[in-house]
């Protein structure tokens, strides 16, 4: 399971950050955005991010399609990001289908990590530790 203290919020200023961000603009789903949504899978390959699945749940992805955050993997990790050990990297939602979702991880630059998710929640005074719906907002 992900830890609240080693997620950070991704500050989005490399070339993959650039395009989440075109893509998390408020928008509704028409041909520009398919055409956004293609440009981050394109950036995405480019950048050779690994695909991998998993549960929404359990990497706290319940922002949707680009959804993304910095993340410290710890050296103990298993599963899936056992190969980003004792790195920084982004984890970028790129699709889901009920509790089933697609992600894709790699090693980012450190001027990439933003607030602490923690930090975060104590400067907007979120009660439940646990839940990071607030802060979708927070960092868009």
């Amino acid at each position: 399971m992900i830890s609240l203290s080693d997620m950070f919020e991704d500050r989005r200023s490399d070339e993959v950050g650039q395009a989440i961000r075109a893509l998390r603009a408020p928008a509704a789903w028409t041909a520009e955005k398919f055409a956004r949504a293609k440009s981050l899978n394109q950036a995405l390959q480019n950048a050779n991010y690994k695909m991998f699945e998993g549960h929404l749940h359990r990497y706290y992805m319940r922002g949707g399609m680009g959804f993304s955050y910095v993340y410290q993997v710890p050296f103990t990790k298993r599963g899936q990001l056992q190969v980003f050990r004792g790195k920084l990297i982004r984890l970028v939602c790129v699709g889901n289908q009920n509790f089933q979702a697609f992600f894709m991880a790699s090693v980012v630059n450190w001027d990439q990590r933003g607030l602490s998710y923690e930090i975060a929640m104590v400067a907007n005074d979120c009660d439940e530790p646990m839940h990071i719906k607030p802060l979708w907002k927070t960092f868009e």
